[in-house]
């Protein structure tokens, strides 16, 4: 059967690629991907959904693709959004010298990990996003605190 996403989906997925891309999930990006569930009303039941559809999917690649392909038919500004939120996510813990101001998460990372950054530009990219959209979607993104 073939699997098929929605715009929630696609967002579990890229925030899910983009912070497994260096190896290892750490705790803000946890923190992020938690923050993005409940800023964007990500129900309980379509993360078991989601779960379900990716259940048998071996390949990143795979879940990348069919995350773009959703995200083709939304608005540039949902596009941009899912985006963002993979930057967000992969900038929560990328500078572990300065990482928590009191009950936050900074986000003003010295660098990416270049697998990281590999999968945020791909997904700009293939669902032409530019720095500017990204960058204006980013600014609406709440900050992320630690639980």
């Amino acid at each position: 059967m073939k699997q098929t996403f929605g715009y929630h989906d696609a967002l579990i997925a890229l925030s899910t690629i983009v912070s497994w891309a260096d190896g290892e999930r750490q705790d803000p990006e946890v923190d992020a991907t938690i923050e993005m569930v409940a800023y964007e009303r990500i129900s309980e039941k379509t993360i078991e959904k989601y779960q379900q559809k990716t259940e048998r999917i071996t390949k990143e690649e795979d879940i990348f693709r069919l995350a773009i392909g959703a995200l083709l038919n939304e608005s540039q500004q949902r596009r941009a959004n899912a985006c963002a939120w993979m930057y967000k996510v992969a900038l929560m813990a990328s500078d572990k010298s300065t990482d928590v101001k009191g009950e936050h998460w900074v986000d003003s990372a010295k660098h990416l990990d270049q697998e990281e950054l590999d999968w945020i530009n791909q997904a700009c990219k293939g669902l032409e996003v530019s720095e500017e959209d990204m960058a204006e979607a980013y600014k609406k993104l709440p900050t992320i605190h630690t639980l």
